[in-house]
């Protein structure tokens, strides 16, 4: 016979017992969930910032080229002034003054060259124009000075034709002393010549660095690195701390440099162009520039004012390394915060499922926001790495008011690969991929320097000639052009063969803005298409 007394007991020992049972259960379960999530989360996390870091360093990068290449233009647009031209066959005062007065006007509306000069070959400043904080000014005659020792002059004298010697980014100088306050420069020149061929001097522009360095400053605002940039023997051109700056020209900072901090660090830099790495000393995402193009010199430069430079720098010697540097406090504290949040958010999980699958979405959300944001922010085909739509739009822009201002002629083809369904659909999209890079490659090849390639639709393409000279020489471009699209591609041991029909219209000419001129090309592009493909036609 049971009594009351057991009838009582048994049940609570029971279901205490199977309570710490589900209790026991409940609590694994709940934290295998949140150990999963947990990991999940913190990979993509620190994913993320790493992610985050490599975007910075390519805006950064893409700001430093865009730079460099305004700057040789500028440059190679003076070299060509009619003024001087007309200088070197007269040598009359008249002409001189016109110089001068151009300088001035160039100097005032760029407002970033410290001095624009021109030198004669035997270095001696025949005009100068010193910016003058926003007040361009013409440095008198008996003021001006012989350059025939500086390195800058005699590494750009000894040039061809077209030629562009690039200095070290290094500090101004003058009379023999390193400027104070520190100004950053960068010099870059290239030889003139007479209308017979005989040359004449240099034209030389001293580039406000500074410029550089605060623009690199300013886009790395939306990383949590600190920006670097190092030349190629491991100073640091650009530190979050400016005593550690400009080492290899300060004495008394000569110890301070990237080599000596981070020796292992630079090992690895060195060993790669491009790359990121976690260690102890911080995450380190890097990217080196190779600021030379082809018909690009440069040299080591030197401290001292009238020793020449102990070397020349080809290519692959002259460089800089920039980096986006997070240390280990910052990236751990950045880490460990978020690791605060997700034990609460687990704990609210464990009481609250509801609480747990709003923190998820929260966070998924908020992450997709933040990728879409930053391909929002790209300015380059991913498959192509060519500007996208929206950058040709930009350089076309710019290529109109050029041709507006200097009164030049610029040229417009518009692109559209012949066959290339065909090829999608026979060897597949992945080859039709490699195929469109291949193409792309070979326009890029073809065209100059100064031009602009772009990828403006699935296998469609403008290029924007930013210089000339009929629209029978357009006409002959495009057909060139179309000749080496031609050319059989090798693709996975298969070869395949694309044409190209090609649309080309000048500016200025039937067009008044950009939207009619692309119109134009367009148009034209489709009347080729429809006389036979694989031909250039201009409207």
């Amino acid at each position: 016979m049971v009594t009351n007394r057991e009838t009582i007991n048994v049940p609570f020992f029971k279901t205490v017992h199977f309570f710490l049972l589900l209790l026991l259960l409940f609590g694994m379960g709940g934290w295998f969930f949140i150990d999963f999530f947990y990991k999940m989360e913190f990979e993509s996390l620190e994913q993320a910032l790493k992610t985050q870091e490599v975007n910075t360093l390519k805006f950064q990068r893409i700001e430093i080229e865009d730079i460099l290449t305004d700057i040789v233009k500028d440059l190679l647009f003076l070299a060509m002034q009619n003024e001087l031209k007309a200088y070197f066959n007269s040598e009359d005062q008249e002409w001189l003054d016109a110089i001068e007065r151009e300088y001035k006007q160039f100097s005032m509306r760029k407002k970033k060259y410290d001095q624009i000069r021109y030198l004669d070959n035997s270095g001696q400043e025949i005009v100068r124009i010193n910016y003058n904080a926003g007040n361009p000014t013409a440095v008198a005659k008996e003021k001006l000075q012989n350059k025939s020792k500086r390195y800058y002059f005699s590494d750009t004298f000894r040039l061809k034709k077209d030629e562009v010697f690039i200095s070290p980014l290094d500090l101004n100088i003058e009379h023999g002393d390193i400027e104070r306050p520190l100004k950053p420069m960068l010099r870059i020149g290239t030889p003139v010549f007479d209308a017979t061929g005989n040359k004449k001097g240099i034209v030389l522009i001293n580039y406000f660095a500074q410029e550089l360095l605060d623009a690199l400053r300013i886009n790395s605002n939306i990383s949590k690195g600190n920006p670097m940039l190092l030349n190629q023997n491991g100073f640091w051109l650009l530190h979050s701390d400016p005593e550690k700056e400009w080492g290899f020209m300060l004495k008394e900072r000569q110890d301070a440099n990237f080599v000596s901090v981070y020796p292992e660090a630079w090992q690895a830099m060195l060993s790669q162009k491009t790359g990121q790495f976690l260690t102890e000393k911080g995450l380190f995402t890097f990217s080196t520039i190779y600021p030379l193009q082809e018909g690009f010199y440069a040299s080591t430069g030197s401290r001292d004012a009238v020793r020449p430079s102990a070397a020349s720098l080809n290519a692959s010697q002259y460089f800089w390394v920039l980096i986006s540097y997070i240390p280990p406090h910052v990236f751990n504290a950045h880490l460990k915060s978020f690791q605060f949040k997700f034990l609460m958010w687990g704990g609210g999980l464990f009481l609250i499922g509801a609480l747990a699958a709003w923190l998820m979405a929260f966070s998924i959300v908020k992450r997709r926001i933040y990728e879409d944001t930053l391909l929002s922010m790209a300015l380059y085909d991913d498959l192509t790495s060519l500007p996208n739509r929206k950058y040709f739009w930009d350089k076309l822009d710019e290529g109109i008011s050029h041709a507006r201002r200097y009164g030049n002629k610029l040229g417009l083809l518009y692109i559209d690969l012949d066959g290339f369904k065909a090829v999608n659909d026979k060897l597949g999209h992945e080859s039709g991929d490699e195929l469109l890079v291949e193409i792309s490659q070979r326009m890029l090849n073809f065209t100059r320097e100064t031009d602009t390639v772009a990828r403006v639709g699935g296998d469609e393409f403008a290029i924007i000639l930013f210089q000339v000279d009929s629209v029978a020489g357009l006409l002959t471009v495009g057909e060139k052009l179309i000749q080496k699209i031609n050319e059989p591609v090798k693709i996975r041991r298969k070869t395949a063969t694309v044409g190209a029909s090609v649309g080309a219209t000048i500016y200025p000419g039937s067009a008044k803005d950009r939207e009619k001129l692309v119109n134009l090309a367009d148009k034209a592009m489709y009347t080729a298409k429809s006389k036979g493909k694989n031909t250039c036609f201009h409207v």
